[in-house]
């Protein structure tokens, strides 16, 4: 399990910190469509 911070991911929703659990294919794929976003 990998914890992640949802404000990271959605700024925009998330306005304090939230960090939840996350299993480590769904954190590695959140972490793969933001940074593939950003190199779009």
């Amino acid at each position: 399990m990998k914890t992640i911070n949802l404000r990271d991911y959605y700024p925009t929703i998330y306005h304090r910190d939230h960090p939840i659990p996350l299993p480590d294919a769904v954190a590695a794929a959140l972490h793969e469509g933001k940074t593939g976003e950003v190199a779009y």
